[in-house]
């Protein structure tokens, strides 16, 4: 006979509990049918430090819902765990972007271990207000991309080499600029926030894991992957030009391609802008002190 579990009391609205999270991230699912000739799915998730298997049964098969992918969960009133696994209603995988899901929280163990830095970053995203969040989840939704993100060293031989040191690095250098900025007047402290966690980002993809390590291409592939990042980050800011205003766009493009990104064409090279040189200072601060923290090498 299967064991059952009452986890909480039946009366508790469980959409809304600080413990079980309204959307997750599927670290594995599979489908079966039983004798009514319904599809059964069962998948294992994590979200907001909770990780479980649960299981629903539905008339269709719905093929979205596969690896990484983000899903919202429909919590029944009475939870009960049944064997290892938890009936839920249903398991509904988000397709589009939602701006309003930290992405920092749906960061499976698989990815990371770095919960305090997680946590950290979590409270970066937060910070941010809307428009600017929106930017970063346009920019990372793609599962593949943001655990690749997550994943990488911010160099190879250098600061912040380990697995996850890019992730590490842009916590740091955020936070950094934000204590920076706290006597500068007329800087942006959510731009600073933002091109902190994107600062890396423009050649994440030049990065790849081979014969357990991390290698970085050369220098011209570093370049397709930075060039291939501001065409799409150009994309997402054409399709909503509401996230940045141009003068932070101009920043932002300063700061993570050495230009202003405006098609004026000047013979002379623009004046950096006080968060240009913020972040600069927050760079160098995070890679020094973690350099002398680990004696040079992770």
């Amino acid at each position: 006979m299967a064991e059952v579990i009452t986890l909480e009391q039946a009366d508790i609205n469980f959409s809304y509990s600080a413990f079980l999270p309204d959307v997750v991230r599927v670290l594995a699912a599979g489908c079966d049918t039983d004798a009514q000739g319904r599809f059964c799915h069962v998948a294992t998730v994590a979200g907001n430090s909770f990780q479980g298997t649960l299981t629903w049964c539905s008339s269709w098969l719905d093929e979205r819902i596969t690896k990484d992918a983000l899903a919202l969960v429909f919590w029944p009133a009475h939870l009960e765990q049944i064997d290892g696994v938890v009936p839920i209603n249903r398991l509904l995988p988000l397709d589009a972007v939602d701006h309003s899901i930290n992405l920092f929280e749906t960061v499976p163990r698989s990815w990371s271990r770095q919960f305090r830095v997680l946590d950290r970053a979590q409270e970066l995203w937060h910070q941010l207000p809307p428009s600017k969040q929106a930017l970063f989840n346009e920019v990372f939704w793609d599962s593949e991309c943001f655990r690749h993100y997550i994943a990488i060293p911010a160099s190879i031989n250098s600061h912040h080499n380990g697995w996850g040191g890019n992730l590490r690095h842009a916590v740091e250098m955020a936070e950094h600029a934000e204590r920076i900025a706290l006597d500068v007047e007329g800087v942006s402290s959510d731009l600073l926030v933002l091109a902190g966690l994107l600062c890396n980002a423009p050649q994440a993809d030049a990065y790849a894991w081979k014969d357990g390590q991390w290698v970085l291409a050369g220098p011209a592939v570093i370049q397709a992957t930075r060039q291939r990042f501001e065409e799409r980050l150009s994309a997402i800011l054409e399709c909503r030009p509401g996230l940045l205003t141009d003068g932070e766009r101009k920043i932002l493009w300063q700061i993570l391609f050495g230009h202003p990104g405006g098609r004026e064409i000047s013979a002379q090279a623009p004046m950096l802008a006080l968060e240009t040189e913020i972040l600069r200072m927050a760079d160098r601060l995070s890679c020094v002190v973690n350099l002398q923290g680990q004696g040079g090498l992770q």
